[in-house]
């Protein structure tokens, strides 16, 4: 296949990247840089940047340790299951950790419990809801200790996301939540 597109007028300038399960060596001379699979999403950038540089030498592949630097252990608080279940995915094929919990108490034990970079949190929720959980959770957190909190709401009007900066939360996704929005979120708390 790669001959083949390298012998068209449009292959001879795309940039081709052989994914595979084997970590074998890649025909350099068809392929521009290789990746092994499974994909995760720091890899596939990390691999596509690398074979846009103009150093012209095929991207080794991102090592484990470099990978692991990257992975961030979320806490998601969401009583939908069908949302629950996409916001998860996403962050599990990204790689991160998840916990994943349906209501605001359950949140604040769970904070109490373990340490997260990033809380994904529901604005409405049974028992305790979204903007309750992050005032209650804010009152005991160490004072060493700030973990951003995401507001997820379906409803994105002005009053919503002054409600929830008045709360004590960081930042606010409007619903449907995407890969790309939950992306841009680690990168803007951790770089």
């Amino acid at each position: 296949t790669a001959e083949s597109i390298r012998h068209t007028p449009a292959g001879q300038r795309a940039k081709l990247c052989h994914a595979t399960y084997y970590n074998g060596e890649s025909d350099h001379s068809l392929v521009d840089c290789q990746i092994s699979k499974p994909l995760t999403l720091s890899s596939l950038y990390n691999t596509i940047k690398a074979a846009y540089d103009d150093t012209g030498t095929p991207p080794a592949m991102p090592d484990e340790a470099s990978e692991a630097r990257h992975k961030r252990a979320f806490l998601v608080a969401e009583d939908n299951k069908i949302n629950a279940l996409a916001i998860t995915s996403f962050l599990k094929k990204a790689g991160h950790s998840v916990e994943l919990v349906e209501n605001g108490a359950e949140a604040v034990t769970a904070l109490q419990r373990a340490d997260f970079d990033i809380v994904l949190m529901d604005m409405r929720m049974p028992v305790m809801d979204g903007i309750e959980a992050t005032r209650t959770w804010r009152g005991m957190e160490p004072a060493d200790r700030h973990v951003p909190i995401i507001a997820l709401t379906a409803n994105a009007t002005p009053d919503d996301k002054d409600d929830c900066l008045a709360a004590g939360m960081d930042d606010f996704i409007a619903k449907p939540v995407s890969i790309e929005q939950i992306s841009a979120m680690v990168k803007k708390y951790y770089g």
